[in-house]
């Protein structure tokens, strides 16, 4: 047969001799059976059942235009009713191999029926070459022949989506602003739906993945944004997070304001002999106190360097706690001291130190008169005196320990008493 060529667009044929091996009265069903998505549905051209399966935590069906957050695409073809294939926890598998468009093989096979696909961010157009075999017919080589065969085209769109911030900490009547943050690209034309879950109506905002929005009242909400492909109006993936609105107490907005904290308490120790050791926790204004709502942290560090004689030592301390929302209360702080001494260039010895205590009263805050002197405060000021300070202690341990072994003292009944009050301050300024 000869291809011409015409103004038409397509080429047509001009046959100069028909062949008796075809079946010439099959060539128009067969075209028919394409035109309709029926090839291979018909008797006896029948390719037996078969369903693509993500092998993931969730495990699906594998659909074209699915939508997935994992960057490796693991699959099987499962096909009950085949010939033969792998037969795996109780189920038929087949074989399949994967391209890309631009027709590289891209598969890893991982053996039992199984393999995978490392995603692009974006959507990933995958053609599945999947065969079957039908027992006992072989070719020349004695192997059983792939009789059954079909390819298609799934587009897979990877995409990780997170919500910033989250979770956020806030109070009622101020605006903040949301970032939808993608892993993978977003379509040129898309569109982000936000629901902030507090009564408000749904927010779309085209092509911008950034949102403002001013809760107006107290309380845990979850926020939803789903992004869409505006070509497609198929939804790509969502992500999801939560904003704790409160009401801030005008002591707390100060409180976050400072920027240094001070902790002090001396007391004793009961040694293994039934003596007396005394020990200071405490903590001074060195570096700068973090904020996050209630919750606050500080942490120092100071590592020395070898003298001539091959000594140094390295200081590591950390204070965090949380206040009570009106400020009148630390609930909670935590002192935590380590030291490492090196000695001749080489470790010889530690201590820790470990202490947390509850519920310390506010004595004053900044601006306040001071009792006796009259002064104003500059700074947040808690206190338990050292008869109430034992009582509010819930943890301790100090620890020595060298390469011969170790001291701890650990409980607080090895806590004999406190002979100076627990002190913590807050204030801006050193």
């Amino acid at each position: 047969m000869e291809f011409r060529y015409s103004s038409h667009p397509y080429p047509f044929v001009t046959y100069y001799a028909k062949t008796a091996y075809i079946e010439w009265d099959k060539i128009g069903k067969r075209y028919e059976e394409l035109l309709n998505n029926t090839i291979g549905t018909v008797a006896p051209n029948i390719f037996p059942p078969y369903t693509i399966w993500v092998n993931d935590d969730a495990g699906y069906e594998l659909k074209d235009g699915t939508n997935t957050d994992n960057d490796t695409l693991r699959c099987s073809v499962e096909c009950p009713t085949t010939e033969r294939g792998i037969y795996i926890n109780n189920k038929w598998l087949i074989w399949f191999n994967l391209y890309d468009d631009k027709g590289n093989k891209v598969d890893k096979w991982e053996g039992s029926g199984k393999g995978y696909v490392i995603l692009k961010p974006g959507p990933n157009k995958i053609g599945f070459y999947i065969y079957s075999r039908r027992t006992g017919v072989v070719d020349s080589d004695g192997n059983y022949r792939d009789l059954y065969i079909d390819f298609k085209w799934i587009t897979v769109n990877y995409s990780s989506l997170i919500i910033d911030p989250n979770p956020l900490q806030g109070e009622p009547s101020k605006e903040y602003k949301f970032t939808a943050k993608s892993k993978g690209s977003a379509p040129k034309s898309s569109k982000y739906i936000w629901d902030f879950g507090d009564g408000t109506s749904q927010v779309t905002i085209q092509n911008d993945s950034i949102v403002n929005h001013t809760f107006t009242k107290e309380g845990t909400f979850s926020i939803k944004v789903e992004l869409y492909d505006n070509s497609t109006s198929k939804k790509i993936i969502e992500a999801s997070s939560v904003a704790q609105i409160t009401k801030v107490d005008q002591n707390l907005a100060k409180l976050q304001k400072t920027k240094y904290l001070s902790l002090a308490g001396t007391f004793n120790f009961v040694l293994s002999d039934g003596s007396d050791y005394g020990q200071t926790a405490q903590f001074y204004n060195t570096e700068i106190v973090i904020w996050n709502n209630t919750n606050f942290s500080v942490s120092y560090k100071n590592e020395g360097t070898f003298d001539a004689n091959g000594f140094k030592s390295n200081y590591y301390s950390t204070v965090s706690g949380t206040v009570s929302a009106d400020t009148k209360t630390i609930l909670t702080v935590t002192y935590d001291y380590k030291v490492d001494y090196y000695r001749y260039n080489a470790w010889f010895e530690s201590h820790t130190e470990k202490m947390t205590i509850t519920n310390i009263p506010l004595i004053r805050a900044i601006g306040d008169v001071e009792w006796g002197s009259g002064d104003v405060s500059k700074d947040f000021y808690y206190m338990l005196d050292n008869s109430q300070s034992l009582s509010h202690v819930t943890a301790a341990e100090w620890r020595w320990w060298d390469k011969d072994g170790a001291n701890d003292i650990k409980g607080l009944n090895r806590i004999r008493n406190f002979w100076e009050p627990v002190e913590v301050k807050f204030r801006e300024i050193k």
